[in-house]
């Protein structure tokens, strides 16, 4: 969400960058609210990164496919 958010931005597409940061704020906060509800498992925190770093790969896989980030000059 955030890489497509970013785009969406840098493009000057004001209406819906917005809307893909609320939705991706509140998925943040609910995963933060069961990491830190229980800081000494450490299954969720490594549950949470590997969810962050997988998130990330999956959004520029799917930028790449939409090739909305291509700029050409």
């Amino acid at each position: 969400m955030e890489t497509i958010r970013v785009i969406h931005i840098s493009k000057g597409i004001k209406y819906l960058a917005p809307i893909i940061a609320f939705f991706e704020i509140v998925i943040w906060l609910l995963a933060m609210e069961v990491v830190i509800n229980d800081l000494s498992n450490v299954a969720n925190l490594m549950a949470f990164a590997f969810g962050f770093a997988m998130g990330t790969y999956v959004g520029l896989v799917i930028e790449e496919k939409l090739s909305v980030g291509m700029v050409i000059l």
